[in-house]
């Protein structure tokens, strides 16, 4: 089940934070309510999607869209980024700004999840880089091959960053 937690910013836009799991549950629709011109959606913490779920969440941002609606993705989950490389309407053509990659350390085998605004991931050539384990120090990398970041590379680059905020 998601849950959904809003928050009114003094520019006048709402973030919204996405918990839980999209599926045939999800109240997009009526957990948001009415929206100003200005959305930031941050799927940190979205666990799953399923289907049924998966279509609720297109067809809630091309509504959206089609009411001339500005949308920023933030902080997308590792299932998210699983959503954007498979349908390349997830997103509805609004902007992503940044992403989680999941690591998995070569010496004690942890696993974490590393945040990349999508501004650095264009700098360092979608080449996601090895980054120290936040348990023991050693070498990880990131636990997907090349082609988790590859619907970056069909978008155009000033769609993905969009707007800061």
């Amino acid at each position: 089940m998601l849950k959904i937690e809003k928050v009114f910013c003094p520019d006048g836009s709402l973030e919204i934070t996405l918990i839980g799991s999209v599926d045939e549950l999800s109240p997009l629709d009526t957990g948001v309510g009415e929206v100003p011109d200005l959305i930031r959606v941050n799927c940190r913490e979205v666990s799953r999607l399923n289907s049924i779920g998966i279509k609720i969440w297109i067809n809630y941002f091309q509504e959206l869209k089609k009411k001339g609606k500005q949308v920023i993705f933030q902080e997308c989950s590792v299932p998210v980024v699983f959503a954007l490389g498979m349908l390349s309407n997830f997103t509805a053509g609004y902007p992503v700004s940044s992403l989680f990659a999941e690591y998995s350390c070569e010496k004690c085998t942890n696993t974490f999840d590393v945040l990349f605004t999508v501004e650095k991931l264009v700098e360092i050539a979608l080449q996601l880089p090895e980054m120290p384990c936040k348990t023991c120090s050693g070498p990880a990398h990131c636990s997907e091959g090349p082609e988790y970041l590859a619907f970056l590379k069909d978008t155009q680059r000033t769609q993905l960053l969009g707007s800061s905020g």
